[in-house]
């Protein structure tokens, strides 16, 4: 019995055997061992031919599932062996680099359109071009001032629209609702469709009570057109606040200036370029007076000796040059007279044509008054004071001298 067969019958014994030992053979079957020692060879087909035909029917199905099994072992220790002989690293699998990754490749997502923020943004308003000073109505003071409107334009601001500024001057009226509110008051007569005006200072621009105009829709003629009613606004601007025609659009809007009113001299509204414009230079000003006094000779005889500091609200300032002081220093050596205003601002006025001077306009240059505990708050109003003095409008001050020298 090879060992296969003897296991399987230790399992299922065939009945009549008993468990364990070896089962009885026929007569004359000899075990191969027997055979092979007797003979001295191996008779396998005497073996087989001394079986029963039942034994051999269970031997072919013994075979069969023995057959089965090795194949299906076989099997398993293939894959076994696969595992065991594939080569394995010899340390853990190393992770990749984040530097040596190469990143992978961005989709483009298509994004929503952002929606509009509206800017916040507010436009910087307005400014004098005399002054600088920015046109709007927080600007204006009227403290000190009687009066109800006086009081409603510290109390109630959003009452008033400014029209404009200019030379100096910023002009305003009131709003529909300040006019009711003025009227509840009991102050309201004579305010409706009026123009009031605040000039400039050192610190902005301060109400005048004195000045009130006649606006677009009241002023004469009532019912003409604007071109007519221009005539007779750029007449009392004129007279009144010495606003030249030219300027008038700036200060209360409408037409350009009328063709029947004067013309206004060029200003400066750059402090870079104080002589922009063909009549605001030495050479286009004329002078009026005594035709012997020094000063108007040598300004006609040499308009190099002087140079124009600014143009404003139709005037001219101007002082003497380099070459000018150094001119009236060599003609005093010569002559031992001594010439006085070389220290000065000189002004000349416009009349309609060209800048006229006349000697005595003048007023102590910013030099002049930089002595020991001067400080530019002083200057300023001692430069003011003197302008007035002078006949020279003060708040054009800024607009003709400018500040004080640091």
């Amino acid at each position: 019995m090879d060992p296969i067969e003897s296991m399987l019958r230790s399992i299922n014994p065939v009945p009549g055997e008993s468990a364990g030992t070896t089962p009885s053979l026929p007569p004359g079957l000899l075990l191969a061992e027997e055979s092979d020692a007797r003979t001295g060879g191996s008779d396998s087909a005497r073996i087989s031919r001394a079986r029963t035909p039942g034994f051999a029917k269970r031997r072919a199905l013994v075979t069969a599932m023995a057959a089965v099994v090795l194949v299906a072992a076989a099997g398993v220790f293939g894959v076994l062996a696969q595992g065991v002989l594939k080569p394995q690293p010899a340390g853990p699998t190393p992770l990749p680099s984040p530097s040596s990754t190469a990143a992978p490749t961005q989709i483009a997502t298509p994004q929503p359109s952002p929606t509009p923020v509206p800017s916040t943004t507010t436009e910087r308003p307005p400014s004098d071009p005399a002054t600088g000073a920015a046109c709007v109505f927080r600007n204006v003071s009227a403290e000190g001032v009687p009066g109800q409107m006086p009081l409603n334009m510290e109390t109630y601001p959003g009452d008033f629209k400014v029209l404009g500024c200019t030379d100096g001057m910023l002009a305003f009226e009131l709003t529909d609702t300040g006019y009711q509110r003025l009227l509840a008051q009991g102050a309201g007569a004579g305010a409706f469709g009026v123009y009031y005006i605040a000039r400039f200072a050192v610190s902005g621009y301060i109400y005048d009570p004195e000045v009130a105009l006649p606006g677009w829709d009241i002023i004469e003629p009532v019912d003409g057109t604007l071109a007519e009613k221009a005539v007779e606004m750029d007449r009392l601007l004129q007279e009144q606040l010495g606003v030249m025609p030219i300027r008038r659009p700036e200060l209360v809007g409408g037409p350009p200036a009328s063709p029947d009113a004067a013309p206004a001299g060029p200003r400066n509204v750059g402090a870079d370029d104080p002589n922009n414009g063909s009549a605001c230079s030495i050479k286009a000003m004329t002078t009026v007076g005594d035709s012997e006094n020094w000063l108007v000779k040598d300004i006609a005889a040499h308009t190099e000796n002087y140079r124009v500091v600014h143009c404003a609200g139709g005037w001219l300032a101007f002082q003497l040059s380099d070459a000018g002081r150094q001119s009236w220093h060599d003609d005093t050596q010569a002559s031992g007279q001594v010439h006085e205003g070389s220290d000065s601002f000189y002004f000349a006025k416009y009349n309609g044509t060209a800048y006229e001077f006349t000697p005595g306009t003048s007023v102590p240059d910013w030099e002049s008054r930089s002595g020991a505990g001067a400080s530019p708050e002083s200057m300023i109003e001692s430069m003011v004071q003197d302008m007035e003095a002078a006949g020279i409008p003060a708040d054009l001050r800024l607009g003709l001298v400018g500040e004080p020298p640091e």
